[in-house]
């Protein structure tokens, strides 16, 4: 399929035809560098929306299998749940390659015979509460696929561009660490240097690394904005005034940071 076929399966796409597509052409980058064949059968970990979901399908085609699973609730999201997401991708020519389900976190209830290629956790690291549960995370899928394919947003801004975005990231970390209603996602930006250390720890090999620029996606706009309404609320701690500040005389700086690729094999 087409990225513009791709993206017009999403429920997401009639809400932002344009963003949309530029969701499925990132992804589609970082499948095509990545390598995923045709027959292979994916675990893939934070599926969220099903962006990653529904490229991995087309990669894999009728002959493969992703299981997507997150954490959230299907009712999670806005103004498209994750369900009514996932619901638009199951009713497509796509949905047979596909299983998804919520509210998961049981990994060990897949077992060790399940048979999967790949794990794919792309751009969901950040949700983990902290640095042991992603460790802990990355040890359990061992027992389910040789191979690990992971991205995640670089923390570290290579432009005044994308200063936005790195000081929102910064500010929704603190929040979700000391607030349990900051109802913000990011709770553990870690590097990219402190996540490969936890691949090797829990028994991962990098192989392989690239960095993918994305200028042109929203998310870095989307944390900002996230972050200033979270400000607004009554009763914020006027201790994260400073980086409040800095977070507004940056808003117009909304260039996404860059994602970094890796290929990891069992050690």
């Amino acid at each position: 399929m087409t990225d513009l076929e791709v993206a017009r399966i999403m429920a997401a796409y009639k809400v932002s035809p344009e963003e949309q597509l530029r969701q499925i052409k990132f992804r589609r980058q970082l499948v095509e560098w990545w390598g995923i064949q045709p027959g292979q059968r994916i675990l893939e970990i934070g599926c969220g929306q099903g962006d990653m979901t529904a490229v991995l399908a087309d990669a894999v085609g009728s002959a493969g299998y992703v299981l997507a699973v997150d954490s959230a609730d299907e009712s999670y999201g806005s103004p498209v749940s994750l369900g009514d997401s996932a619901a638009a991708i199951k009713n497509s020519v796509l949905g047979p390659a596909i299983e998804f389900r919520y509210n998961f976190s049981d990994y060990e209830s897949l077992g060790p015979d399940s048979d999967f290629d790949l794990v794919v956790p792309a751009n969901s690291s950040w949700y983990f509460t902290n640095a042991d549960q992603l460790r802990d995370l990355l040890k359990k899928v061992g027992y389910l696929a040789p191979k690990l394919l992971f991205s995640e947003w670089d923390a570290n801004p290579r432009h005044l561009s994308q200063l936005g975005h790195f000081l929102s990231v910064q500010f929704a970390q603190l929040c979700s660490a000391h607030y349990a209603d900051a109802e913000l996602n990011i709770r553990n930006a870690l590097s990219k240097d402190a996540i490969k250390e936890l691949m090797r720890s829990a028994g991962w090999h990098p192989t392989s690394e690239a960095l993918f620029n994305q200028p042109e996606l929203s998310d870095g706009k989307w944390e900002i904005q996230m972050c200033l309404e979270a400000a607004a609320r009554p009763g914020a701690d006027q201790r994260l005034l400073p980086i409040v500040e800095a977070i507004r005389a940056n808003q117009h700086h909304t260039e996404a940071l860059p994602v970094f690729a890796v290929v990891a094999t069992l050690s």
